[in-house]
């Protein structure tokens, strides 16, 4: 019986936790204002790839991707490194 409750409290916090992830996305998918409004909508009412068009094409991302498969390396190694330094760094100062 305990399994069960454990079970069903990590997965309800799993469910509460992926909440904020689902919202940005549906949000990325509203027509503009939309996600304004008061109450915001949960789920877009008519889905556009609008905005991520606009992202691309203005931030030429797509071409540096093609450009420079390596890019991605660049900017995630140093906050890899920056994120374990903290990670660990920050625990062992304290004792």
């Amino acid at each position: 019986m305990k399994k069960i409750l454990l079970h069903a409290a990590l997965g309800l916090i799993a469910v509460v936790s992926l909440i904020p992830l689902v919202w940005m996305v549906s949000a990325s998918l509203m027509p503009s204002g939309e996600a304004s409004e008061f109450p915001p909508p949960f789920f877009p009412s008519k889905p556009t790839f609008v905005h991520y068009g606009e992202l691309f094409s203005r931030l030429s991302l797509l071409s540096t991707l093609r450009a420079s498969p390596s890019g991605v390396l660049r900017f995630a190694a140093p906050l890899r490194v920056t994120g374990a330094k903290t990670a660990g760094g920050a625990p062992s100062e304290l004792i």
